[in-house]
């Protein structure tokens, strides 16, 4: 009798000493903390429209090319940085083009989203290269191009369009600077509107897995 006690003793205490071990990383792993979410990811490029301020003229509207790339480091937060390319040929009436190059970054912010459309606000800053003319008279000209800091101010609405895809639509003041006949650097007051298709889109980045 002592000796089947003493053997089931034994016994159970070899069986405790297997499972408990096993029962303990199932604990552990139940009760893992989920792995960290790194930033998310997209880029964007398109058509853009911009309205030139052409100092002592009047505004010239010049067509190009935006493109940039956002990092969102939580749901209302994130970063992106973005270029610009836009010209105009024969600008007032001269045979001499005009272009605006801008290399632009900064914050931006998510106040609220509404389904698949998320609308951002954002304040950017880097620099600006500006080639065009400034007139004295009807008849005379000056010709260059001047670089200097820029900064944009604006914000828009990014629209799910189905799948990874979405379209980025953005209004921005862009402040840059350009001389006048005299030779002087002025401001520039120019505005600028955006339209281009985003990958991969917030609603294709945000469903669940399955």
């Amino acid at each position: 009798m002592n000796n089947a006690i003493s053997k089931l003793g034994k016994t159970t205490f070899i069986v405790v000493a297997l499972v408990a071990p096993l029962l303990a990383q199932d604990q552990v792993q139940s009760n893992r903390v989920p792995d960290a979410k790194g930033p998310e990811v997209s880029v964007s490029a398109g058509y853009s429209f911009l309205s030139m301020a052409v100092p002592g003229a009047s505004r010239t509207n010049i067509n190009g090319f935006d493109a940039n790339g956002t990092m969102d480091f939580m749901s209302r937060l994130g970063a992106t940085l973005d270029f610009n390319y836009g010209r105009a040929g024969n600008i007032l009436g001269t045979s001499h083009s005009a272009y605006l190059i801008s290399v632009l970054a900064g914050p931006v912010f998510y106040p609220f989203e509404h389904g698949g459309s998320r609308f951002f606000l954002r304040g950017l800053g880097g620099v600006g290269l500006v080639n065009g003319v400034a007139p004295e008279s009807p008849v005379d000209f000056r010709y260059g191009w001047a670089t200097s800091p820029a900064f944009a101010l604006g914000g828009g609405v990014e629209e799910a369009i189905g799948g990874p895809f979405a379209l980025r639509f953005s209004g921005d003041y862009l402040r840059t600077k350009f001389f006048n006949f005299a030779g002087t650097m002025v401001p520039q007051n120019n505005y600028r509107a955006t339209v281009g298709i985003v990958f991969p889109s917030n609603k294709w980045r945000t469903q669940p897995s399955h």
